[in-house]
């Protein structure tokens, strides 16, 4: 057995379900039914959690056959390089996660400390806003402008910002939710973090 990190969906509601009503929790697909050992950090309630899990081989190996998981190499500190770029990128742009900044010559440690400043980020949203909606989903992308969004949502991601003792002054305008993104984490810097048995 090993930790591995994954991205992965999410099943689960949150919210107690059926009558009489039984919990639903917000959880890892795939991984929350397999009996093993596992700590996830979520999007907010995008439908996403980056998750470690204790498995075996066989597991971990049947975890990646999945096309909507993607694991994170157990090396952290080797540079994505050339030949993963793309498919990086692609899996984190998939799920609402901006890529463009993500180069060849950094590492997945990197990766995963700016991709913890975006998930901090909006799961404090999602707090601040008193809300369990998607910010990311219909007509809004990683690519609308902040003047796009309404009114009530833009003062909440301005406050979700300052709750966090971070610089808001750059969500507003036709800066995109991408840019917005990047500078928070950016603010958030390179702290470690522990996700399960793996320190990042």
């Amino acid at each position: 057995m090993a930790w591995h990190l994954y991205l992965v969906p999410v099943i689960g509601t949150g919210f107690p379900i059926g009558d009489p009503p039984v919990r639903d929790p917000r959880r890892p697909k795939y991984v929350a039914d397999l009996g093993v050992l596992w700590a996830a950090m979520d999007y907010g309630f995008q439908p996403v959690m980056l998750v470690a899990a204790d498995v075996d081989d066989l597991t971990d190996t049947s975890l990646q056959v999945n096309a909507d998981v993607t694991k994170v190499p157990d090396a952290l500190d080797n540079q994505i390089g050339a030949v993963a770029i793309s498919i990086v990128q692609n899996a984190l742009e998939i799920r609402h996660l901006p890529a463009g900044w993500v180069t060849t010559d950094i590492t997945y440690r990197v990766l995963l400390r700016t991709l913890a400043g975006f998930f901090a980020f909006v799961q404090r949203y999602a707090t601040v806003a008193n809300t369990t909606a998607l910010v990311f989903g219909g007509a809004v992308d990683l690519n609308t402008r902040v003047n796009q969004l309404p009114v009530a949502v833009r003062q909440n991601l301005q406050a979700t910002a300052t709750s966090l003792g971070l610089d808001a002054t750059g969500i507003s305008g036709s800066t995109t939710l991408r840019v917005v993104l990047k500078n928070i984490a950016d603010q958030w810097g390179q702290r470690s973090f522990q996700i399960g048995e793996i320190t990042v």
